[in-house]
């Protein structure tokens, strides 16, 4: 039986005076589905810097999303080959490591972010199980393996990519793609997720059955659909938040401790949180002030 080979990146750009097109990192949020990616240079998926002939190799081999797995990194792929005939799959191509050299630049002559930056800094991935096209089992079928799909990217220095980068991967238990669960609504989720940004929606994620006045990534009184009554029962009589678990109070703690810029807005309703949750005067305000927390107003 037949079996892919792996594919080529493709060259790094070339110099300018060549008059070579090159591609910016391509951001959004395609969604987890899988039915909602489509393939080819122009495809509906995340994707990082490309030279000319990179995109060239993405539109003749139809590539779809990047991804990772127990076999490397590579591509997925529509399979032309059987077995596994039309099916998507993996195919290896090793674009992780790739230098796209001195001129993989922006309008201003900055270098874009790397493809390993990318990966690492950029994106969230969604585990998916799919046919390892490099292998064939001899018996008309082929290896089923883990991969690891990058479905949403961020442009860095935004402050979406800041949360990202410093909140899911450093501050959230887990990864992403370990948080499913039948509990999730993902109607809330995608609201969520466009209305107050994704690290609120994460947290969501990995916390279902958590009030939303507990979400360190929403502000004060924010209005969560099909939450108010849980809101309602959430508050105590003076309309504080509800006791917090401690892990709860170590991540908004982490924030306070890590985040660089105190104007920022996830930095305001993590402290905004623990001032409700440890009002004046409390034994866990006094504690909070000992190790450092800049509780407004002091004890």
């Amino acid at each position: 039986m037949a079996v892919y080979s792996i594919i080529e990146v493709g060259q790094a750009q070339p110099a300018p005076f060549l008059g070579f097109q090159k591609y910016a990192p391509v951001y959004g949020n395609t969604g987890r589905s899988i039915g909602n990616w489509s393939f080819g240079a122009v495809g509906n998926y995340p994707k990082p810097f490309r030279s000319f002939s990179q995109n060239q190799v993405n539109a003749n081999f139809s590539l779809g999303p990047y991804c990772f797995s127990s076999a490397g990194f590579g591509r997925l792929i529509v399979s032309t080959i059987s077995p596994s005939f039309a099916q998507i799959g993996f195919v290896r191509q090793d674009w992780f490591d790739f230098d796209d050299g001195p001129h993989a630049t922006d309008e201003n002559g900055d270098l874009y972010p790397s493809k390993k930056e990318w990966w690492n800094k950029s994106t969230l991935k969604v585990t998916i199980n799919t046919p390892n096209l490099m292998i064939d089992n001899g018996d008309g079928t082929r290896p089923i393996i883990s991969c690891s799909v990058a479905y949403s990217a961020v442009e860095s220095g935004s402050e979406e990519y800041y949360d990202t980068d410093k909140l899911l991967n450093k501050w959230f238990p887990g990864k992403v793609s370990e948080w499913e669960t039948a509990q999730v609504n993902e109607n809330l989720y995608n609201w969520m997720n466009k209305t107050y940004g994704l690290p609120a929606a994460e947290w969501y994620r990995s916390n279902p059955t958590r009030p939303p006045s507990v979400n360190p990534f929403l502000p004060q009184g924010a209005y969560v659909p099909l939450a108010s009554k849980q809101a309602d029962e959430d508050r105590t009589d003076n309309g504080l938040v509800a006791q917090l678990r401690r892990e709860e109070v170590s991540v908004m703690i982490g924030i306070i401790r890590d985040m660089p810029i105190p104007s920022h807005p996830v930095y305001r309703r993590a402290l905004d949180t623990l001032d409700r949750w440890a009002p004046p005067g409390t034994p866990n305000r006094q504690k909070l002030i000992d190790i450092g927390v800049p509780m407004p107003g002091g004890v």
